[in-house]
């Protein structure tokens, strides 16, 4: 009786198992919503949106015109129908100008 060699054990197969193996490894350690997260990501992430966090919610906290003009990030908005606010360039951007006039 001949003997057939295994189809598996030749070095073509061998590689492609491997090469299949590490791609879909490497898929799934860039794939974004993996659960695995580094906690110097998570810190830098956090540290960011505190810091986005503040500068919106700081502009807010502005009182006057002159505290408003004085950070950069901040624009005083004027209203006749309601209270003038300060609001971030952004967000003064977003206003309509039929009710607020931004500095």
């Amino acid at each position: 009786m001949e003997r057939r060699s295994s189809h598996l054990s030749s070095p073509l197969s061998i590689f492609l198992i491997s090469f299949l193996f590490f791609f879909f490894i490497s898929c799934n350690a860039l794939s974004p919503d993996r659960k695995f997260n580094s906690p110097s990501s998570y810190r830098t992430l956090s540290s960011l949106q505190r810091r986005r966090d503040q500068q919106i919610s700081n502009c807010g906290e502005k009182v006057s015109a002159l505290q408003c003009s004085q950070t950069p990030k901040c624009r005083w908005c004027r209203s006749d129908i309601i209270d003038d606010t300060c609001f971030t360039r952004a967000e003064a951007l977003r206003l309509p100008q039929q009710v607020f006039s931004c500095d």
